[in-house]
């Protein structure tokens, strides 16, 4: 009957070991926590089941493992982006470090300073802001009478 339709039993056989790779880089791949491991691993498996239907043929199988080849990358590529953008922000100064930021009070930093220091500077601050909200009303009713 297989040999009615154009293909022997031999000849199935033949491809059949590259469909058992296949099948073994997949279900490997699912051995492994690490998505970007697992993605690597599947593509191998999804090249050979591409190679496989079209060597049977079975457009469908070889169609949905390339698509598949497809959708891992794009993740592999997402992820990698991501990690890429995360060490970049790694880098960058910690607030009051950069050069424009000199004086600036810094609740975050992990400097050891005296609790007469901190009392300080938390009165400077304090005293500034009091200093800067009656200034605007002032300025608020000198407006008000000019107009």
């Amino acid at each position: 009957m297989l040999s009615a339709l154009g293909v022997t039993f031999v000849e199935i056989l033949k491809n059949e070991w590259l469909g058992i790779i296949a099948s073994a880089f997949v279900l490997v791949s699912f051995l492994f926590s690490k998505q970007t491991i697992t993605r690597l691993i599947n593509i191998c498996g999804c090249v050979a089941f591409v190679i496989y239907g079209i060597l049977l043929p079975a457009y469908s199988t070889a169609f949905m493992n390339a698509a598949l080849i497809v959708v891992h990358i794009v993740f592999l590529v997402k992820d990698y982006l991501a990690k890429k953008k995360a060490k970049q922000q790694e880098a960058l100064p910690v607030s009051g470090e950069r050069d424009g930021d000199k004086g600036v009070f810094d609740l975050t930093s992990s400097e050891e300073t005296s609790d007469d220091d901190s009392a300080a500077e938390t009165k400077k601050i304090s005293d500034e802001i009091s200093y800067e909200n009656e200034q605007q009303p002032q300025e608020a009713v000198a407006k008000s009478n000019n107009d």
